[in-house]
């Protein structure tokens, strides 16, 4: 989540939204153009790869929030690859909820800590991405052949990781070589999902009625 770090200079960090129970705040952010955030997101990176001699190297970077600010990214990386990963919005969020609780739970007592606003919270950053004029899937569609997108399910990443990495590669026009491959094989192999524990949250639901749809899927998330 770097990237969340790089928008802190500009005050459009989501740091601050996340970390704290603040929603005028969270509002004000959803209404901002992140172009000025990007073009000073892009000379952070441009001395980074000064600093670390990074030649013919290719930048990897994951945060949610770039899916809020399609537009901004394509202008100011008109040949970035975005790598779209689709989870179901039921699970998406309920999974943002527990990262949010226990994010303020650093910075607050446990018993201060409201799930309800830390669902909120949660809910407001997914509808932003996937609802109304600004969202995701209309950025995407006014950007046309401009946004270069590889569409990922999220079930099928953790049903068939290197299969779904193949993909991804294939989309980049990159070579998954064979010592690359069994690299990844053997990350699998010494640490397979839940080798550390289950998270669960299922507790933690929301509302049919509050979940966005994402077009991806088709229907609302459940």
């Amino acid at each position: 989540e770097e990237c969340i770090l790089l928008y802190g200079p500009m005050h459009t960090s989501y740091i601050a939204a996340t970390f704290y129970d603040v929603p005028e705040y969270t509002a004000w952010l959803h209404e901002q153009d992140f172009g000025h955030t990007y073009r000073f997101h892009h000379l952070q990176l441009k001395l980074l790869h000064l600093q670390q001699n990074m030649t013919d190297r290719v930048w990897l970077l994951k945060a949610p929030f770039h899916l809020d600010n399609l537009h901004a990214l394509v202008t100011e990386y008109p040949d970035a690859h975005i790598i779209w990963n689709h989870r179901k919005p039921q699970r998406s969020i309920a999974s943002m909820t527990s990262l949010i609780a226990h994010i303020r739970n650093t910075y607050h007592t446990l018993d201060s800590i409201n799930l309800t606003s830390a669902t909120e919270t949660a809910i407001a950053f997914a509808t932003r991405a996937l609802v109304g004029p600004r969202s995701a899937p209309e950025q995407r569609k006014k950007l046309g052949d401009r946004a270069h997108i590889i569409d990922v399910d999220y079930d099928r990443l953790v049903s068939d990781p290197l299969g779904t990495v193949q993909a991804i590669y294939d989309g980049l026009g990159f070579t998954l070589n064979e010592e690359t491959r069994e690299r990844m094989l053997n990350f699998l192999r010494q640490k397979p999902r839940h080798h550390l524990g289950t998270h669960r949250y299922e507790h933690l639901t929301v509302p049919e009625d509050r979940l966005p749809e994402d077009p991806f899927f088709g229907e609302r998330g459940v």
